[in-house]
């Protein structure tokens, strides 16, 4: 089931802003689209109180090293910034995106938030969003995507994907006392006798793991560039109405 937070609870938790709070980080291959170099050129001439630094980590094919990598980086600044700000350099965003992110963070409750992406799968043919649940098969619990979801709501799910990511630095520190001994603690591509996942869900599965709490905010959207920019309009086709569930937590 889609857990939702609904506005109430959002204001309770919402905090004041605090600022130089982010660190940016994003993987790369060598060079980036143009799309993503202006919405973080855009972010940082227009939202610097809030950037303390940005790390770039080169990858080829093994991302999941280079995101380990950022993540070492981001636990080694002495001046111990809260938020790492985890983005692909195939995203698009607005300049004010730290700002939305900053309205729904909290350590305890909300240490985990993705923002609302949507994928492209089967060669085009369909489009999903980089939401998933836990659902009971009789084969055992199995991940599948969300297609039926509120507007500007904070809900959480049980693994999303790493391009448009913020993370507390004690949620990565609670990890990395669970894993520590692994090459890979954070984020590494995994099999099980079931199961094939990314770096990206593994990281995901193994907070679960630790008890934190992953969400994603439909109301925080990031464009996703994969011939042309994939947004909540192309998704409409395939979006499904709440189930009653889903429903009563709005």
């Amino acid at each position: 089931m889609l857990t939702v937070m609904n506005r109430a609870q959002r204001r309770r938790q919402a905090r004041p802003p605090q600022r130089k709070n982010f660190v940016i980080g994003f993987v790369h291959p060598d060079m980036i689209d143009a799309q993503f170099g202006r919405s973080l050129a855009t972010l940082v001439l227009n939202d610097s109180g809030r950037v303390a630094q940005i790390i770039a980590a080169q990858s080829g094919p093994r991302i999941a090293t280079a995101r380990n990598d950022i993540v070492r980086a981001f636990l080694a600044i002495e001046s111990k910034p809260e938020w790492l700000f985890m983005v692909d350099t195939d995203m698009v965003f607005p300049p004010d995106i730290l700002a939305q992110f900053e309205q729904v963070l909290d350590p305890a409750v909300a240490p985990i938030v993705g923002g609302l992406a949507f994928i492209y799968e089967k060669f085009g043919q369909s489009i999903r969003t980089n939401m998933m649940i836990w659902e009971e098969l009789e084969a055992g619990p199995m991940l599948r995507g969300v297609s039926g979801y509120p507007d500007d709501a904070l809900c959480r799910v049980a693994a999303t994907g790493a391009a448009c990511l913020v993370m507390h630095r004690d949620a990565l520190l609670t990890m990395e006392e669970k894993y520590g001994a692994l090459v890979h603690p954070w984020f590494q591509e995994t099999t099980t006798d079931t199961h094939e996942w990314g770096e990206d869900i593994t990281f995901c599965v193994r907070a679960g793991q630790c008890g934190l709490p992953i969400h994603v905010h439909t109301g925080i959207e990031f464009g996703h560039m994969k011939k042309g920019v994939i947004s909540s309009e192309d998704f409409a086709p395939f979006r499904q109405p709440l189930v009653k569930e889903q429903t009563d937590a709005a």
